[in-house]
């Protein structure tokens, strides 16, 4: 016998990691093409396709070797670009509340009504600060 030859058969394990790589390489074309669909974006779909196969292979020693491995990755995939979808709609919200200013104006600009209700103000203030509004 062949000591050889033995120590070369892949394992159960060292299996199922072949299997992975070798359908992960027949899926991404379909995957990166979902996942570009879904975010609407190649650059980002790619990130996604990059992110689901991360996790995927840091999960495949509690993948059930019953199970095809294709549903799951595109399960993965897919639980990614939802997640990526929501931080994406929160950054949005938060940038467009950035963008908003402080304070809001008048639709309509202050008419004479307004002169003269600043200076009744003025002139039931104490003379020492009704000289400070004078004065400017």
């Amino acid at each position: 016998m062949d000591i050889s030859l033995a120590s070369d058969a892949p394992g159960p394990f060292e299996a199922r990691y072949l299997a992975f790589l070798e359908t992960i390489a027949n899926l991404r074309p379909s995957l990166h093409r979902y996942c570009s669909r879904m975010t609407g974006s190649v650059l980002d779909g790619e990130d996604i396709v990059q992110d689901a196969r991360f996790h995927a292979y840091h999960k495949l020693d509690s993948f059930d070797d019953i199970r095809p491995l294709a549903p799951w990755l595109f399960q993965i995939a897919h639980n990614r670009c939802i997640d990526f979808l929501r931080r994406r709609k929160v950054r949005e919200q938060a940038e467009a509340g950035a963008i908003r200013p402080d304070r809001v104006m008048p639709v309509d600009p202050p008419g004479n009504a307004l002169g003269r209700a600043v200076e009744h103000l003025v002139l039931t203030l104490p003379p020492k600060e009704r000289a400070c509004v004078h004065a400017y």
